[in-house]
């Protein structure tokens, strides 16, 4: 259920709270980079094991913050820059190690949309709670890793049936693993 967290065995939707959201978004480019390396590494690993997250891998895979920002999406690049320092090459290697020509691809595709707007979410059910929305179908178009989701009040999430669209299959993946509740294409 989505009550007490057990790092040791699957758990259900992961909940946002602006401490584990200033924790990500204060990281530098190397260390975000880094994160979304570790994410695509153990939804992969997910995957192949067909089983849930943990709590703990839940923590992992809500680091991802995508590709979005410059400073991030060059680690994307075919060839590191001349004038990177070893530990940029060295987190350039990393995303190559993780990812096939096909997953980066798809990756650098999706950096134009890779944004997110942390500081909507909570005001948006918020304001679908005063209209009277307490529970129901819910479609988010553009997913992302589904924090949309992770805003939205428990009892709401718990009573709804989710629903999400995301074109970046490594970035819907992690989606799915973060709110397995969710149905996510």
């Amino acid at each position: 259920g989505n009550g007490e967290r057990n790092p040791g065995h699957a758990v259900g939707d992961y909940q946002l709270t602006p401490e584990r959201i200033a924790a990500v978004i204060e990281r530098g480019a190397m260390e975000r980079a880094r994160d979304n390396v570790r994410a695509i590494q153990l939804v992969k690993e997910l995957m192949a094991e067909k089983r849930h997250a943990t709590a703990d891998e839940q923590e992992t895979l809500a680091r991802f913050v995508g590709w979005g920002d410059i400073n991030v999406a060059r680690f994307l690049d075919e060839s590191p820059d001349y004038s990177w320092r070893k530990t940029e090459k060295a987190v350039w290697k990393e995303v190559q190690d993780s990812t096939t020509p096909d997953e980066r691809k798809a990756l650098r595709r999706s950096t134009l949309n890779a944004h997110y707007t942390f500081d909507i979410y909570k005001p948006l059910w918020e304001a679908l709670q005063r209209a009277g929305f307490a529970y129901g179908r819910v479609l988010e178009p553009a997913v992302g890793t589904g924090h949309a989701f992770g805003f939205m009040p428990a009892e709401m999430r718990q009573l709804s049936t989710l629903n999400a669209v995301e074109l970046e299959p490594q970035t819907a993946a992690i989606a799915q693993a973060l709110y397995p509740s969710a149905r996510v294409q």
